[in-house]
Protein backbone atom coordinates (compact mmCIF):
# COMPACT_ATOMS: atom_id res chain seq x y z
CA UNK A 1 0.00 0.00 0.00
CA UNK A 2 2.73 2.81 -0.38
CA UNK A 3 1.43 4.67 -3.19
CA UNK A 4 -1.70 5.38 -1.07
CA UNK A 5 -1.55 8.35 1.27
CA UNK A 6 -1.51 7.88 5.03
CA UNK A 7 -5.38 8.85 5.42
CA UNK A 8 -6.29 6.24 2.74
CA UNK A 9 -4.29 3.40 4.40
CA UNK A 10 -5.63 4.20 7.99
CA UNK A 11 -9.16 4.14 6.06
CA UNK A 12 -7.87 0.44 4.44
CA UNK A 13 -6.91 -0.52 8.37
CA UNK A 14 -9.70 0.78 9.96
CA UNK A 15 -12.18 -0.87 7.73
CA UNK A 16 -10.22 -4.20 8.32
CA UNK A 17 -10.75 -3.00 11.84
CA UNK A 18 -14.21 -3.35 12.24
CA UNK A 19 -14.89 -6.18 10.09
CA UNK A 20 -12.74 -8.47 12.46
CA UNK A 21 -15.17 -7.23 15.35
CA UNK A 22 -18.53 -8.41 13.24
CA UNK A 23 -19.31 -5.16 11.72
CA UNK A 24 -20.90 -5.16 8.52
CA UNK A 25 -19.91 -2.56 6.19
CA UNK A 26 -22.84 -0.59 4.56
CA UNK A 27 -23.06 2.43 1.67
CA UNK A 28 -26.03 5.23 2.86
CA UNK A 29 -27.06 6.67 -0.08
CA UNK A 30 -25.52 10.42 -0.75
CA UNK A 31 -28.65 12.32 -0.15
CA UNK A 32 -31.75 12.04 1.94
CA UNK A 33 -34.48 14.22 1.44
CA UNK A 34 -34.35 17.51 2.70
CA UNK A 35 -36.74 17.52 5.61
CA UNK A 36 -34.67 14.44 7.69
CA UNK A 37 -32.16 16.71 8.06
CA UNK A 38 -34.11 20.27 8.84
CA UNK A 39 -35.97 18.73 11.82
CA UNK A 40 -32.90 17.60 13.50
CA UNK A 41 -30.78 20.48 12.45
CA UNK A 42 -29.69 20.92 15.78
CA UNK A 43 -28.19 17.66 16.42
CA UNK A 44 -26.09 18.85 13.05
CA UNK A 45 -22.95 20.37 13.05
CA UNK A 46 -23.65 22.81 9.73
CA UNK A 47 -24.94 25.94 9.31
CA UNK A 48 -26.95 25.07 5.95
CA UNK A 49 -27.22 22.52 3.48
CA UNK A 50 -26.94 21.50 -0.25
CA UNK A 51 -30.10 21.17 -1.52
CA UNK A 52 -31.89 20.27 -5.09
CA UNK A 53 -35.21 19.06 -6.60
CA UNK A 54 -35.51 15.75 -7.68
CA UNK A 55 -37.43 14.48 -10.89
CA UNK A 56 -40.35 13.74 -8.78
CA UNK A 57 -40.39 17.42 -7.48
CA UNK A 58 -38.83 16.50 -4.13
CA UNK A 59 -36.58 18.90 -2.03
CA UNK A 60 -33.21 16.77 -1.08
CA UNK A 61 -30.02 17.69 0.20
CA UNK A 62 -26.49 16.28 -0.10
CA UNK A 63 -26.37 14.52 3.55
CA UNK A 64 -24.38 16.41 6.16
CA UNK A 65 -24.45 13.34 8.55
CA UNK A 66 -24.28 9.53 8.14
CA UNK A 67 -25.81 8.46 11.46
CA UNK A 68 -29.88 10.11 10.18
CA UNK A 69 -29.42 8.81 7.15
CA UNK A 70 -28.35 5.05 8.67
CA UNK A 71 -30.72 5.50 11.62
CA UNK A 72 -33.58 6.41 9.05
CA UNK A 73 -33.43 2.92 6.98
CA UNK A 74 -33.24 0.93 10.28
CA UNK A 75 -35.63 -2.04 10.63
CA UNK A 76 -37.02 -1.75 14.38
CA UNK A 77 -35.35 -4.83 15.23
CA UNK A 78 -34.73 -6.36 18.84
CA UNK A 79 -31.62 -7.82 17.33
CA UNK A 80 -28.38 -5.97 17.80
CA UNK A 81 -26.94 -4.40 14.85
CA UNK A 82 -23.53 -3.96 14.07
CA UNK A 83 -23.17 -1.32 10.88
CA UNK A 84 -19.63 0.24 9.83
CA UNK A 85 -19.09 2.60 6.81
CA UNK A 86 -16.95 5.05 5.16
CA UNK A 87 -19.27 7.99 3.10
CA UNK A 88 -18.96 11.82 2.44
CA UNK A 89 -20.68 14.67 4.25
CA UNK A 90 -21.29 18.16 3.35
CA UNK A 91 -21.24 20.71 5.76
CA UNK A 92 -21.12 24.75 5.98
CA UNK A 93 -18.60 25.71 8.39
CA UNK A 94 -19.51 28.25 10.97
CA UNK A 95 -17.46 31.85 10.71
CA UNK A 96 -17.17 34.08 8.06
CA UNK A 97 -16.76 31.82 4.85
CA UNK A 98 -19.72 30.68 3.14
CA UNK A 99 -17.83 27.64 1.18
CA UNK A 100 -19.08 23.98 2.09
CA UNK A 101 -16.75 21.33 2.76
CA UNK A 102 -16.58 17.94 2.26
CA UNK A 103 -15.53 15.33 5.17
CA UNK A 104 -14.68 12.07 4.29
CA UNK A 105 -15.67 9.78 7.97
CA UNK A 106 -14.97 6.04 8.34
CA UNK A 107 -17.23 4.87 11.76
CA UNK A 108 -19.26 2.49 13.20
CA UNK A 109 -23.00 2.30 14.81
CA UNK A 110 -24.04 -0.29 17.09
CA UNK A 111 -28.03 -0.95 17.67
CA UNK A 112 -27.90 -2.29 21.23
CA UNK A 113 -29.38 -1.69 24.65
CA UNK A 114 -27.37 0.91 26.84
CA UNK A 115 -25.35 -1.96 28.59
CA UNK A 116 -21.85 -1.88 30.25
CA UNK A 117 -20.75 -4.81 27.89
CA UNK A 118 -21.96 -2.60 24.80
CA UNK A 119 -20.86 0.22 26.05
CA UNK A 120 -16.93 -1.55 26.78
CA UNK A 121 -17.02 -2.91 23.50
CA UNK A 122 -17.04 0.47 21.47
CA UNK A 123 -14.61 2.14 23.66
CA UNK A 124 -12.34 -0.64 23.09
CA UNK A 125 -12.66 -0.14 19.22
CA UNK A 126 -12.44 3.45 19.54
CA UNK A 127 -9.22 2.91 21.40
CA UNK A 128 -8.39 0.88 18.65
CA UNK A 129 -8.86 2.79 16.20
CA UNK A 130 -6.99 5.84 17.51
CA UNK A 131 -3.95 3.14 17.69
CA UNK A 132 -4.12 2.96 14.01
CA UNK A 133 -3.95 6.82 13.42
CA UNK A 134 -1.11 7.62 15.78
CA UNK A 135 0.50 6.17 18.61
CA UNK A 136 0.10 9.43 19.97
CA UNK A 137 -3.39 9.54 21.06
CA UNK A 138 -5.81 10.03 23.99
CA UNK A 139 -9.46 9.09 24.58
CA UNK A 140 -11.77 11.30 26.83
CA UNK A 141 -14.99 9.88 28.04
CA UNK A 142 -17.78 11.36 30.16
CA UNK A 143 -21.54 10.68 31.00
CA UNK A 144 -24.36 13.30 30.22
CA UNK A 145 -26.08 12.11 33.14
CA UNK A 146 -23.58 13.10 35.39
CA UNK A 147 -23.92 16.95 34.12
CA UNK A 148 -27.70 16.96 33.91
CA UNK A 149 -27.98 15.03 37.15
CA UNK A 150 -26.14 18.21 38.40
CA UNK A 151 -28.17 20.76 36.44
CA UNK A 152 -31.39 19.18 37.83
CA UNK A 153 -29.97 20.09 41.17
CA UNK A 154 -28.92 23.17 40.36
CA UNK A 155 -32.81 24.12 38.43
CA UNK A 156 -34.67 22.60 41.56
CA UNK A 157 -36.57 20.09 38.88
CA UNK A 158 -37.67 23.47 37.30
CA UNK A 159 -38.82 27.06 37.57
CA UNK A 160 -38.91 30.06 34.92
CA UNK A 161 -35.49 30.86 33.20
CA UNK A 162 -34.46 27.42 34.25
CA UNK A 163 -33.77 26.17 30.54
CA UNK A 164 -31.88 29.22 29.76
CA UNK A 165 -29.74 29.09 33.41
CA UNK A 166 -29.03 25.63 31.58
CA UNK A 167 -28.05 26.40 27.92
CA UNK A 168 -25.60 28.65 29.82
CA UNK A 169 -23.95 26.33 32.28
CA UNK A 170 -23.51 24.06 29.92
CA UNK A 171 -21.90 26.52 27.76
CA UNK A 172 -19.41 27.38 30.41
CA UNK A 173 -18.54 23.65 31.30
CA UNK A 174 -17.88 22.73 27.60
CA UNK A 175 -15.39 25.88 27.86
CA UNK A 176 -13.99 25.35 31.38
CA UNK A 177 -15.03 28.78 31.94
CA UNK A 178 -14.94 28.91 35.80
CA UNK A 179 -15.24 32.69 36.03
CA UNK A 180 -18.63 33.07 34.28
CA UNK A 181 -19.35 29.81 35.64
CA UNK A 182 -18.92 31.36 39.63
CA UNK A 183 -21.29 34.00 39.15
CA UNK A 184 -23.49 31.80 37.74
CA UNK A 185 -23.36 29.44 40.57
CA UNK A 186 -23.49 32.39 43.16
CA UNK A 187 -26.73 31.98 43.84
CA UNK A 188 -26.70 28.25 44.01
CA UNK A 189 -25.93 27.60 47.85
CA UNK A 190 -22.20 27.09 48.65
CA UNK A 191 -22.03 23.35 48.68
CA UNK A 192 -23.41 23.23 44.89
CA UNK A 193 -21.44 25.97 43.50
CA UNK A 194 -18.68 23.73 44.81
CA UNK A 195 -19.43 21.05 43.02
CA UNK A 196 -20.75 22.69 39.81
CA UNK A 197 -16.95 24.26 39.42
CA UNK A 198 -15.09 21.20 40.47
CA UNK A 199 -16.69 19.55 37.25
CA UNK A 200 -15.83 21.93 35.00
CA UNK A 201 -12.09 21.55 36.21
CA UNK A 202 -11.80 17.72 36.56
CA UNK A 203 -9.96 15.98 33.69
CA UNK A 204 -7.35 13.80 33.90
CA UNK A 205 -6.76 9.63 33.72
CA UNK A 206 -9.85 8.04 34.01
CA UNK A 207 -8.63 5.81 37.07
CA UNK A 208 -7.58 9.01 39.00
CA UNK A 209 -10.37 11.13 38.24
CA UNK A 210 -13.15 8.70 39.55
CA UNK A 211 -12.73 9.12 43.18
CA UNK A 212 -12.82 12.49 42.95
CA UNK A 213 -16.20 12.38 40.33
CA UNK A 214 -17.63 10.43 43.45
CA UNK A 215 -17.33 13.25 45.53
CA UNK A 216 -19.47 15.40 43.79
CA UNK A 217 -22.45 12.98 43.46
CA UNK A 218 -25.71 14.29 45.18
CA UNK A 219 -28.17 12.66 43.40
CA UNK A 220 -29.32 9.41 42.28
CA UNK A 221 -29.00 10.73 38.42
CA UNK A 222 -24.76 11.35 39.23
CA UNK A 223 -24.64 8.02 41.03
CA UNK A 224 -26.16 6.15 37.86
CA UNK A 225 -23.55 7.80 35.91
CA UNK A 226 -20.79 7.32 38.13
CA UNK A 227 -21.95 3.57 38.40
CA UNK A 228 -21.03 3.46 34.30
CA UNK A 229 -18.24 5.11 34.14
CA UNK A 230 -16.94 3.36 37.06
CA UNK A 231 -17.82 -0.08 35.29
CA UNK A 232 -15.60 0.70 31.86
CA UNK A 233 -12.37 -0.88 31.48
CA UNK A 234 -9.15 1.29 32.38
CA UNK A 235 -6.72 1.82 29.99
CA UNK A 236 -3.58 4.44 30.12
CA UNK A 237 -5.10 7.02 27.42
CA UNK A 238 -8.47 6.71 28.67
CA UNK A 239 -9.48 10.10 30.70
CA UNK A 240 -12.53 11.95 32.06
CA UNK A 241 -13.46 14.88 31.06
CA UNK A 242 -17.00 16.26 31.93
CA UNK A 243 -16.33 19.41 29.55
CA UNK A 244 -17.64 17.23 26.77
CA UNK A 245 -21.52 18.06 26.79
CA UNK A 246 -24.05 17.60 23.65
CA UNK A 247 -27.60 18.48 21.94
CA UNK A 248 -29.19 17.06 25.41
CA UNK A 249 -32.51 16.41 23.16
CA UNK A 250 -30.36 14.12 21.38
CA UNK A 251 -27.82 12.44 23.24
CA UNK A 252 -27.79 10.85 26.33
CA UNK A 253 -25.48 8.80 28.64
CA UNK A 254 -21.40 7.89 27.36
CA UNK A 255 -20.67 10.18 25.17
CA UNK A 256 -16.18 10.17 24.16
CA UNK A 257 -13.88 12.15 22.03
CA UNK A 258 -10.33 11.14 20.61
CA UNK A 259 -7.09 12.67 20.37
CA UNK A 260 -4.18 12.67 18.43
CA UNK A 261 -0.61 14.36 18.40
CA UNK A 262 -0.57 17.19 15.67
CA UNK A 263 -3.80 17.29 15.09
CA UNK A 264 -5.73 20.25 16.16
CA UNK A 265 -9.18 19.40 16.34
CA UNK A 266 -11.09 15.95 17.59
CA UNK A 267 -10.66 12.96 15.17
CA UNK A 268 -12.97 10.36 16.56
CA UNK A 269 -16.53 12.03 17.69
CA UNK A 270 -18.93 9.68 19.19
CA UNK A 271 -21.56 8.44 22.28
CA UNK A 272 -25.56 7.48 22.63
CA UNK A 273 -28.14 8.20 20.88
CA UNK A 274 -30.85 7.09 22.51
CA UNK A 275 -32.66 9.48 22.49
CA UNK A 276 -32.16 10.53 18.76
CA UNK A 277 -33.39 6.70 17.80
CA UNK A 278 -36.90 7.53 19.90
CA UNK A 279 -37.64 10.70 18.28
CA UNK A 280 -37.34 9.11 14.87
CA UNK A 281 -39.38 5.73 15.84
CA UNK A 282 -36.70 3.31 16.86
CA UNK A 283 -37.23 1.50 20.06
CA UNK A 284 -33.86 0.48 20.26
CA UNK A 285 -31.09 2.29 21.38
CA UNK A 286 -27.62 2.93 19.89
CA UNK A 287 -23.92 4.01 20.27
CA UNK A 288 -21.44 4.87 17.57
CA UNK A 289 -18.51 6.92 16.60
CA UNK A 290 -17.23 8.57 13.28
CA UNK A 291 -13.43 8.76 12.25
CA UNK A 292 -12.68 12.33 9.93
CA UNK A 293 -10.01 11.50 7.79
CA UNK A 294 -9.03 14.82 6.12
CA UNK A 295 -6.82 16.11 9.38
CA UNK A 296 -5.60 12.70 10.09
CA UNK A 297 -2.20 12.90 8.00
CA UNK A 298 -1.28 16.09 9.69
CA UNK A 299 2.52 16.34 11.38
CA UNK A 300 3.11 18.07 14.64
CA UNK A 301 5.61 20.75 14.28
CA UNK A 302 7.48 20.71 17.42
CA UNK A 303 5.14 19.52 20.54
CA UNK A 304 8.31 21.13 22.89
CA UNK A 305 7.09 24.57 21.39
CA UNK A 306 4.04 26.67 23.33
CA UNK A 307 2.80 29.14 20.60
CA UNK A 308 0.64 32.04 21.74
CA UNK A 309 -1.32 34.41 19.89
CA UNK A 310 -1.49 38.21 20.95
CA UNK A 311 -3.67 40.90 19.64
CA UNK A 312 -1.91 43.75 17.71
CA UNK A 313 -2.33 46.41 20.40
CA UNK A 314 -2.69 47.91 24.00
CA UNK A 315 -4.20 44.70 24.92
CA UNK A 316 -1.81 42.11 23.30
CA UNK A 317 0.95 44.34 24.62
CA UNK A 318 -0.67 44.42 28.50
CA UNK A 319 -1.16 40.43 28.19
CA UNK A 320 2.69 39.90 27.11
CA UNK A 321 3.76 42.70 30.53
CA UNK A 322 1.31 39.74 32.58
CA UNK A 323 3.36 37.20 31.02
CA UNK A 324 6.71 38.83 31.79
CA UNK A 325 5.06 39.47 35.40
CA UNK A 326 4.44 35.65 35.73
CA UNK A 327 7.79 34.93 34.90
CA UNK A 328 8.21 34.13 31.23
CA UNK A 329 11.17 36.71 30.92
CA UNK A 330 11.79 38.83 27.66
CA UNK A 331 11.35 37.32 24.60
CA UNK A 332 13.64 38.33 21.68
CA UNK A 333 12.44 40.12 18.60
CA UNK A 334 10.39 43.41 18.38
CA UNK A 335 10.22 46.16 16.46
CA UNK A 336 7.49 45.12 13.29
CA UNK A 337 8.38 41.33 14.16
CA UNK A 338 5.20 39.41 14.18
CA UNK A 339 6.95 36.41 15.69
CA UNK A 340 9.23 36.65 19.02
CA UNK A 341 11.11 33.48 20.91
CA UNK A 342 11.00 33.00 24.47
CA UNK A 343 13.72 30.31 24.01
CA UNK A 344 14.72 29.60 27.32
CA UNK A 345 10.74 28.71 27.99
CA UNK A 346 9.99 26.97 25.14
CA UNK A 347 7.27 29.78 24.26
CA UNK A 348 6.23 31.34 20.72
CA UNK A 349 4.62 34.40 20.51
CA UNK A 350 2.97 35.92 17.40
CA UNK A 351 1.51 39.41 16.58
CA UNK A 352 -2.05 39.09 15.04
CA UNK A 353 -5.44 41.33 14.59
CA UNK A 354 -7.55 40.89 17.63
CA UNK A 355 -10.55 39.77 15.73
CA UNK A 356 -8.74 36.53 14.19
CA UNK A 357 -7.41 35.08 17.37
CA UNK A 358 -9.48 32.66 17.96
CA UNK A 359 -9.38 31.62 14.46
CA UNK A 360 -5.37 31.09 14.92
CA UNK A 361 -6.38 29.13 18.61
CA UNK A 362 -9.63 27.11 17.64
CA UNK A 363 -7.57 25.56 14.49
CA UNK A 364 -4.31 24.82 16.08
CA UNK A 365 -1.72 27.39 14.40
CA UNK A 366 -1.93 28.56 18.01
CA UNK A 367 -2.25 26.75 21.62
CA UNK A 368 -2.59 29.70 23.29
CA UNK A 369 -4.39 33.13 22.86
CA UNK A 370 -5.59 36.52 23.75
CA UNK A 371 -9.17 37.20 23.17
CA UNK A 372 -11.55 39.58 23.99
CA UNK A 373 -15.41 37.70 25.26
CA UNK A 374 -17.22 40.42 22.67
CA UNK A 375 -15.30 38.35 20.14
CA UNK A 376 -15.72 34.33 21.58
CA UNK A 377 -19.21 35.10 22.25
CA UNK A 378 -20.00 36.63 18.65
CA UNK A 379 -17.77 33.53 17.00
CA UNK A 380 -19.03 30.78 19.05
CA UNK A 381 -15.21 29.60 18.72
CA UNK A 382 -14.82 26.01 20.10
CA UNK A 383 -12.06 26.61 22.50
CA UNK A 384 -11.31 26.69 26.07
CA UNK A 385 -11.42 29.80 28.27
CA UNK A 386 -8.66 29.40 31.31
CA UNK A 387 -8.75 32.90 32.85
CA UNK A 388 -10.28 35.99 32.98
CA UNK A 389 -7.14 37.95 33.03
CA UNK A 390 -9.39 41.58 33.44
CA UNK A 391 -7.82 43.18 30.87
CA UNK A 392 -9.99 45.52 28.60
CA UNK A 393 -12.85 45.59 30.89
CA UNK A 394 -16.35 46.98 29.44
CA UNK A 395 -19.74 45.74 28.59
CA UNK A 396 -21.86 45.02 25.69
CA UNK A 397 -24.78 46.92 26.54
CA UNK A 398 -28.57 47.90 24.43
CA UNK A 399 -28.52 52.03 23.88
CA UNK A 400 -31.48 54.05 22.95
CA UNK A 401 -31.78 57.68 22.09
CA UNK A 402 -33.48 59.53 25.73
CA UNK A 403 -36.77 59.37 25.80
CA UNK A 404 -37.38 56.41 23.07
CA UNK A 405 -39.75 53.92 24.95
CA UNK A 406 -37.52 50.56 24.97
CA UNK A 407 -40.41 48.38 26.62
CA UNK A 408 -43.14 48.80 24.15
CA UNK A 409 -43.43 45.45 23.05
CA UNK A 410 -46.38 46.47 20.97
CA UNK A 411 -44.42 48.62 18.50
CA UNK A 412 -43.67 46.08 16.22
CA UNK A 413 -40.17 44.48 15.32
CA UNK A 414 -37.05 46.47 17.07
CA UNK A 415 -34.90 48.11 14.86
CA UNK A 416 -31.27 46.83 16.16
CA UNK A 417 -27.77 48.57 14.76
CA UNK A 418 -24.88 46.69 15.83
CA UNK A 419 -21.65 44.91 14.50
CA UNK A 420 -22.48 41.57 16.98
CA UNK A 421 -25.87 39.92 15.43
CA UNK A 422 -25.35 36.90 17.07
CA UNK A 423 -24.77 38.39 19.97
CA UNK A 424 -28.01 40.84 19.62
CA UNK A 425 -29.94 38.17 17.89
CA UNK A 426 -29.44 35.06 21.10
CA UNK A 427 -29.82 38.12 23.14
CA UNK A 428 -33.68 39.04 22.24
CA UNK A 429 -34.52 35.59 21.25
CA UNK A 430 -33.75 35.02 25.11
CA UNK A 431 -36.23 37.45 25.93
CA UNK A 432 -38.74 36.22 23.27
CA UNK A 433 -38.82 39.73 21.46
CA UNK A 434 -39.04 40.17 17.53
CA UNK A 435 -35.90 42.29 15.81
CA UNK A 436 -34.56 43.16 12.87
CA UNK A 437 -30.61 43.39 12.57
CA UNK A 438 -29.04 45.92 11.33
CA UNK A 439 -25.22 44.89 10.33
CA UNK A 440 -22.87 47.65 10.56
CA UNK A 441 -18.93 48.13 10.96
CA UNK A 442 -18.53 51.20 12.95
CA UNK A 443 -20.59 54.59 13.68
CA UNK A 444 -23.09 52.58 15.38
CA UNK A 445 -24.09 55.14 17.50
CA UNK A 446 -25.21 56.87 14.42
CA UNK A 447 -27.70 54.39 12.93
CA UNK A 448 -30.21 55.63 15.62
CA UNK A 449 -29.74 59.34 15.53
CA UNK A 450 -30.49 59.37 11.66
CA UNK A 451 -33.36 56.65 11.74
CA UNK A 452 -31.59 53.90 10.60
CA UNK A 453 -32.59 51.81 13.73
CA UNK A 454 -34.25 52.24 17.33
CA UNK A 455 -31.55 51.16 19.03
CA UNK A 456 -28.19 50.02 18.89
CA UNK A 457 -26.18 46.87 21.05
CA UNK A 458 -22.28 47.99 20.86
CA UNK A 459 -19.45 47.77 23.31
CA UNK A 460 -19.95 50.73 25.69
CA UNK A 461 -16.31 51.62 28.23
CA UNK A 462 -17.54 54.77 29.88
CA UNK A 463 -20.47 55.77 28.08
CA UNK A 464 -19.47 59.04 27.13
CA UNK A 465 -20.22 59.08 23.48
CA UNK A 466 -24.14 57.79 24.57
CA UNK A 467 -24.26 60.88 26.46
CA UNK A 468 -22.52 63.85 24.15
CA UNK A 469 -25.38 62.22 21.60
CA UNK A 470 -28.43 62.10 23.90
CA UNK A 471 -28.35 58.64 24.15
CA UNK A 472 -27.71 56.00 27.34
CA UNK A 473 -27.73 52.45 27.91
CA UNK A 474 -31.70 50.70 28.44
CA UNK A 475 -30.28 47.46 29.11
CA UNK A 476 -26.91 45.30 29.81
CA UNK A 477 -25.81 42.52 27.90
CA UNK A 478 -22.79 40.81 28.81
CA UNK A 479 -19.64 41.86 30.67
CA UNK A 480 -16.65 41.71 28.80
CA UNK A 481 -12.57 41.38 29.19
CA UNK A 482 -10.04 39.87 28.03
CA UNK A 483 -9.59 35.95 28.26
CA UNK A 484 -6.92 33.30 28.03
CA UNK A 485 -8.17 30.70 25.50
CA UNK A 486 -6.70 27.38 24.67
CA UNK A 487 -7.05 24.74 22.00
CA UNK A 488 -8.64 21.81 23.10
CA UNK A 489 -6.42 19.25 21.61
CA UNK A 490 -2.97 21.69 22.79
CA UNK A 491 -4.60 20.91 25.89
CA UNK A 492 -4.55 17.09 25.49
CA UNK A 493 -0.64 16.84 24.50
CA UNK A 494 0.71 20.04 26.23
CA UNK A 495 -1.26 20.22 29.49
CA UNK A 496 2.06 20.90 31.78
CA UNK A 497 3.01 23.49 29.85
CA UNK A 498 0.06 25.40 29.63
CA UNK A 499 -0.91 24.50 33.21
CA UNK A 500 1.75 25.91 34.48
CA UNK A 501 1.27 29.69 32.52
CA UNK A 502 -2.02 29.25 34.07
CA UNK A 503 -0.73 28.86 37.39
CA UNK A 504 1.70 31.61 36.80
CA UNK A 505 -0.94 33.94 35.27
CA UNK A 506 -3.30 33.34 37.87
CA UNK A 507 -0.91 34.21 40.95
CA UNK A 508 -0.03 37.38 39.15
CA UNK A 509 -3.89 38.14 38.73
CA UNK A 510 -4.88 37.00 42.49
CA UNK A 511 -1.98 38.58 44.26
Amino acid sequence: MDFLSKDERIAIELRGLFASRGYRHIRPGRFEEYGLFLENKSFLDTEGFITFMDAGGRLMALKPDVTLSIIKNLPDTPDILRLSYNDDVYRLPRGESRAYTVRNQIGVECVAPDTPEINAEILKLALDSLGIISPNAVLDVSHLGFVTGLLDMLDGGAGAGASERRRAVLECLHAKNTWDLARMLDGAGGDLRRRGLKLAELRGPLAVCLPEAEGLICCDAMRDAFDRLSAIPHADNLRLDFSLVNDLDYYNGLIFRGYTGGVSSVVLSGGRYDHLMRRMGKNSGAIGFAVTLNDVSREQEDASVISIALPKGRLGEQALDLMKRAGYGTPSGGGRKLVIEDEAHGIRYFWVKPGDVHIYVERGAADLGIAGKDVLLESGADVYELLNLKLGRCRVAVAAPNGFEYNDAHAGALRVATKYPVIARRHYASRGRDIEIIHLNGSIELAPLLGLSDVVVDIVETGATLRQNDMGVVEDVADISARLIANKAACRFKSAGIDAICKAMNAVLEG
